[in-house]
């Protein structure tokens, strides 16, 4: 049916719909009055379909690119919400290239410049570096915030107004002989992040081969694996043990190199300000690199990579005089020349061969090769040549170090030879040795001489059997058949043992004699005996080395005991991962660590050790047993949120937090907040820390003995129980750590 809409002029055709259908009619003349009725409602119904369709826009046609377009956007959106949330360590990251792009704006004509007023005195980087510190301390992004104005602290380091010693609190030893520390406080601390990523985008890309410390892709397992696999059986081997605290010396030479790249002299003075302040916090040798410890600055790591750079290439230096000079190589087989040096020893060469020919007085050494890897300020050097040589390789590194940066080298520094000595280099918390590799025939004249003596040990027991018991039952034809084979196959073992115990000796003499690398290999173990003395320093072991509880912790809570035995274990699988002497470790772990653990669960409860084993899962925390290490510990290690790069994880992963426990103590009535930075939970209980290493020059600076600033002994903090845990899982350190904390007017964090 259709009608015309008023006002429009236009002609619309409504179909009935079932709201149209009136009822049949009743009575005469029925079908006309509903006709009439039905022709009303549709007219009606068109007006007002006409009005709404002229009150909406009419939408043009879609493309089929706009529609491809859509659902890509749609695709994208899903993928989105599909999406993994970040990690924390993938956090910190895009905040640190956050940075990094804003750094990279400001260089021109081969310098970086005005980075302290463009990129550090910058709102967006100071709120970068504050979630950069949040993430050390193992925050939730989403909770609640610090108040800090960044807006007021970058106008304040832009007018050079900034106040570094109100920023600081000092840490004064109880003990006369304990020093002094100076701490940075939360404003200072972010400014001293900036700074830190700020470096670290400058000369990063710059730092040599030899270094190894607080970078992307290397590591202290980077340095031991090119101690074992690349360098080969060296002659000689030494390390450097170095010891200076930052002064104004060390600080100027600082400067310069800082201004071979940089030209901002209001970053130059605000580092003057922070030394200045004592809160700069570096020392070459005196606390091991690398562990979160509070005497180590949060400049520390790249300042010192930064000074120490020069000594890198410096060493490349003596290695091209040194090698450059020695003869060619008898075998090159190895093809580890580079195309410099055999320059440089053809130029020699000739040299030597028309000196030979007008007078045969000249007579230069064997090939001479120098390897050397830093890890911080940990220094290695291997030199394959004669005692001469390494001797005045060594007096021109102490020289660098002594004459050009000013640090303090130890005197008693002696060279190591490395084929008679069986008691191995200290380097990166771990022992290098030179072991001799049994060749195929060794192992298989040890296979033989084993199997004789299995034979002749089954032959003693069944001498009673055969005497008293079977002989007088059989014939004495048969008997006397059996005594001569029994002669002549004794006679024939004789022999063949006389042969094998020859071949035995001449073959040990053979390679004794031998110097080359085909016998000896470097191996790298974990300090097993120290080990065990530092447990019973700490209070795992007794002094028979069997197991003991640890009464300090007895009185925090179940989960907190547990997880200071499983942070102990972590750390040291990570550190002590790839050493010669794993399984060692792992059995010295499994009997000393997990018994001590179970023993200080007993010891709280009162129970007998078996119970205490079915009723606590220590398998689940990382605690595992001997059979099921390598299935337990292998998922935690490879899971993602175990983050290996040391340039993100630097002092945290391997914190030297093994060195000191928690005990809790009673707190006042009124609550206060941790005091971890940018953590605003309540702390419900106050704990003291005990030190308990606290020499200044430990045995092994690396690795999992380090020792902490007597200051901090018998300090009291306030953590949340989740700090509690991440202290001691490894998840923090100490560094994420506010010891200048008000706890009331009256009592003050000294």
């Amino acid at each position: 049916m259709s009608f015309l809409a008023p006002g429009r002029g236009r002609l619309l055709r409504v179909l009935p719909t079932r709201r149209h259908r009136l009822p049949p009619p009743q009575g005469s003349g029925g079908y006309a009055a509903c006709f009439r009725r039905c022709k009303a409602h549709f007219l009606l119904d068109g007006v007002e379909d006409a009005v709404e369709g002229a009150a909406e826009p009419q939408q043009p046609p879609v493309s089929l690119a706009k529609s491809l377009a859509s659902l890509t956007e749609e695709s994208a959106v899903a993928a989105q919400r599909q999406r993994k949330p970040l990690l924390r360590m993938e956090r910190k990251r895009l905040a640190e290239l956050r940075i990094k792009k804003r750094v990279k704006a400001q260089y021109l004509n081969g310098k970086f410049h005005d980075l302290m007023a463009n990129v550090v005195a910058s709102t967006d980087t100071l709120e970068d570096a504050y979630d950069i510190v949040r993430l050390n301390s193992n925050i939730d992004m989403s909770s609640v915030r610090d108040d800090v104005c960044f807006a007021t602290l970058a106008e304040l380091l832009r007018t050079g107004e900034f106040d570094v010693r109100a920023n600081v609190y000092a840490v004064v030893a109880k003990r006369r002989d304990g020093g002094r520390l100076v701490l940075p406080r939360l404003n200072l601390r972010i400014i001293q992040e900036a700074v830190r990523v700020v470096l670290e985008v400058v000369y990063r890309p710059h730092f040599s081969k030899i270094s190894h410390g607080c970078r992307s892709g290397r590591g202290h397992q980077s340095a031991l694996r090119f101690i074992s696999n690349e360098i080969g059986i060296p002659d000689w081997c030494f390390t450097i043990p170095m010891h200076k605290e930052i002064d104004r010396n060390v600080l100027s030479k600082i400067i310069c190199l800082i201004q071979e790249k940089i030209d901002d002299n209001q970053l130059v003075t605000f580092m003057q300000h922070m030394f200045d302040a004592e809160v700069i916090n570096l020392v070459f040798g005196g606390f091991p690199k690398g562990h979160g410890l509070p005497q180590e600055g949060v400049l520390a790591p790249i300042l010192m990579n930064i000074y120490l750079d020069s000594f890198d290439h410096e060493v490349f230096r003596i290695c091209m005089r040194h090698e450059g000079l020695g003869s060619e190589a008898a075998d090159v087989s190895d093809n580890q020349e580079s195309n410099l040096r055999h320059w440089f020893r053809s130029q020699i060469s000739g040299l030597k061969d028309r000196e030979e020919n007008s007078d045969n007085q000249t007579d230069y050494p064997l090939k001479t090769k120098l390897y050397a890897c830093r890890y911080m300020d940990e220094i290695f050097v291997a030199v394959v040549g004669s005692r001469d040589i390494a001797e005045d390789i060594k007096s021109e590194m102490i020289t660098y170090l002594r004459k050009t940066l000013f640090l303090e080298v130890d005197d008693r520094l002696y060279l190591m030879p490395v084929r008679s000595n069986s008691r191995g280099l200290q380097f990166a918390g771990s022992m290098v040795r030179v072991t001799t590799k049994e060749s195929a025939a060794l192992k298989a004249v040890h296979k033989l001489k084993e199997k004789d003596i299995n034979a002749k040990r089954e032959a003693d027991e069944s001498i009673l059997l055969s005497k008293y018991i079977a002989e007088p039952s059989l014939p004495q034809d048969l008997k006397d058949a059996f005594n001569n084979f029994q002669k002549q196959a004794k006679d024939y073992i004789s022999s063949e043992t006389a042969a094998t115990e020859a071949l035995l000796s001449s073959l040990k003499n053979k390679e004794s004699a031998i110097t080359c690398t085909d016998g000896a290999v470097i191996k790298i173990h974990a300090p097993i005996s120290y080990i065990h003395k530092c447990l019973n320093r700490y209070g795992l072991i007794n002094l028979e080395g069997f197991p003991k509880h640890v009464s300090a912790l007895v009185l925090q809570d179940d989960e907190l005991i547990i997880s200071w035995f499983a942070g102990i274990i972590q750390r040291w699988m990570r550190w002590f991962s790839e050493v010669d002497n794993f399984k060692e470790l792992k059995l010295m772990l499994v009997e000393c660590v997990r018994k001590s653990c179970i023993r200080t669960l007993s010891a709280k409860y009162r129970m007998y050790e078996k119970i205490t084993e079915k009723r606590f899962e220590l398998d689940d925390y990382g605690i595992p047993m001997a059979e099921d290490f390598e299935a337990i510990m292998a998922p935690l290690e490879s899971s993602s949120s175990v983050c290996t790069d040391e340039a993100l994880m630097y002092g945290i992963s391997s914190s030297g937090l093994f060195v000191l426990t928690l005990s809790r103590v009673r707190v006042p009535s009124r609550q206060f907040d941790c005091f971890v930075m940018g953590c605003q939970s309540a702390s419900l209980s106050m704990y003291v820390l005990h030190v308990k290493e606290r020499q200044r020059f430990p045995g092994f600076r690396t690795g999992f003995s380090s020792s902490i600033h007597g200051s901090l002994d018998g300090r009291r903090v306030g953590l949340c129980t989740q700090h509690v845990k991440d202290l001691y899982l490894g998840h923090i350190s100490l560094q994420s750590v506010d010891f200048g904390v008000l706890i009331d007017d009256s009592n003050k964090i000294p």
